[in-house]
């Protein structure tokens, strides 16, 4: 029997981590909806045939640089679905090897730069001002 004679289910390729398989068959995307970088987790929310639905994701999956990875709410992800095969969280997805959208590792510095304030001015009013404290 030739490879392509095989169901699609079985095709699909695996990556086998200590107690867990990925599915690199299927590039997800999806947004960050929360993040806890004192943590090192939060949840990416993401559309499937299931519908919308939030994914785990661990500072380890994370494809980055920088020393300790994190992402932001609100940016767009790519990531492959991992499942949980032992012990307690057998059963349970993940988001594994989470990358920028086209593949870029990720990067809070980039996003932040992207997000600066640059030469624009803004007007208000203050409040309250301590002149002891200096703020």
């Amino acid at each position: 029997m030739s490879d392509t004679d095989e169901p699609a289910a079985k095709r699909r390729k695996l990556i086998n981590e200590p107690g867990s398989e990925i599915d690199v068959s299927v590039r997800h995307t999806g947004i960050v909806e929360k993040f806890s970088s004192t943590n090192g987790w939060g949840f990416i929310q993401f559309e499937d045939e299931r519908g919308t639905r939030d994914v785990f994701v661990h500072r380890k999956q994370l494809h980055s640089a920088e020393r300790a990875p994190a992402v932001l709410p609100g940016m767009r992800v790519e990531f492959y679905l991992g499942t949980k095969v032992s012990g307690p969280q057998a059963g349970k997805q993940f988001a594994a090897h989470v990358t920028m959208l086209g593949g870029g590792r990720v990067s809070i510095k980039a996003m932040m730069e992207e997000r600066s304030v640059g030469n624009e001015r803004y007007t208000g009013v203050v409040k309250h001002f301590n002149v002891e404290k200096g703020f």
